[in-house]
């Protein structure tokens, strides 16, 4: 009775007067089995339900003496056949595992943060974060950064949306790049409980690379660019999943100006760019929607340039933020405040 009032409760993907299609059955009873892991059948499969069509109308096929009964019968029976209909019915498999019908709760929730394949020598820490477990080898994470990115909470109806949400939120941050989530039923109850295992990414990666510019310009002549560009960037700041990343760029333009008949270097410029990047809103905004929430982003950036354009001109330049990223929607804005930027210009003599 419960399936049938949840089947009754949304509306289905297939409606009478639609033009019979196996593609639309397969379709409705694919949103049957996600309605019903959405509300704690967790264990519940494709293989539990059929799709019976009959082109007969069993009413056609009922003896009657009634002349006036016939001849309706009749008309019944050229209307069908000018414009045949299949009745369908879905209803769950003979024989099905009647185990696959029970609703769970969320258990125990246990997650290994730092999980490699060889642990072997590594000692085993367990601490309780809230309602979670936390069970580390190499002490990569802080356990308390964890709890907020876990979407299946103790004593909650199982809802395989949060299973996946948990999933999605692991693999968004750059700290891990590979996240399982095993459901375990406990034994004759109505309780599972979930191992969440994380493989953390490497912590550093750095990136370096060089480029080339020419510009040809009626006033400033030939004139050849090139840069260098170093990238580093830290994963896992502060072991709380925090994204660190630092730029540096350096590049030089070369050539004959006929503007200012320099022959060779005609231009430096240095840039530095620092960004962290906290998962989450600093401070907590527990006063956010929850699908807003999950997605703040917090956005420490400092940005610092020097260009040195010989005889004409120098320009410093310091800028420094504080902002939040989030999705709305499907829109996604930025923020900044306070958003601070300083710049020294210096006229040279030929400008």
């Amino acid at each position: 009775p419960e399936l049938q009032s949840l089947a009754t409760q949304t509306p289905g993907l297939i409606k009478e007067g639609d033009p019979f299609a196996k593609a639309a059955i397969s379709e409705e009873l694919d949103r049957l089995v996600l309605l019903y892991r959405n509300n704690g059948y967790m264990r519940f499969g494709r293989e539990l339900l059929i799709g019976l069509w009959d082109t007969l109308d069993i009413e056609l096929l009922r003896p009657m003496l009634d002349p006036l009964e016939q001849l309706e019968l009749l008309q019944k029976l050229k209307e069908r056949r000018e414009k045949p209909t299949a009745d369908l019915e879905i209803r769950l498999k003979p024989g099905f595992d009647s185990s696959k019908l029970k609703k769970y709760y969320v258990g125990n929730v246990t997650i290994y943060p730092d999980l490699l394949l060889d642990t072997a020598g590594l000692t085993r820490t367990e601490s309780m974060t809230g309602d979670v477990k936390v069970i580390s080898y190499r002490n990569m994470f802080k356990p308390k950064i964890l709890p907020a990115n876990i979407f299946l909470r103790h004593k909650d109806l199982y809802d395989q949306r949060n299973y996946f949400r948990t999933i999605t939120r692991f693999n968004s941050l750059s700290a891990w790049r590979l996240t399982s989530i095993e459901p375990v039923p406990r034994k004759d109850l109505d309780t599972a409980d979930f191992i969440i295992r994380l493989t953390p990414a490497r912590k550093y990666s750095f990136v370096a690379n060089l480029e080339g510019s020419r510009n040809n310009n009626t006033v400033s002549g030939n004139l050849f660019g090139i840069a260098v560009n170093v990238g580093l960037q830290n994963r896992n700041f502060a072991r709380a999943a925090n994204l660190s990343s630092t730029n540096i760029r350096f590049g030089v333009e070369t050539g004959r100006d006929t503007a200012t008949d320099i022959k060779f270097i005609q231009t430096r410029q240095l840039s530095i760019n620092h960004t962290f990047l906290f998962p989450r809103s600093i401070p907590r905004m527990n006063w956010l929607p929850e699908k807003i929430r999950n997605s703040f982003r917090t956005v420490l950036a400092f940005n610092a340039s020097l260009i040195e354009r010989r005889q004409l001109y120098n320009l410093n330049t310091i800028n420094g933020s504080w902002g939040y990223e989030f999705v709305w929607g499907k829109k996604s804005i930025t923020l900044r405040f306070p958003n601070i930027e300083y710049s020294s210009f210096n006229s040279l003599p030929l400008l």
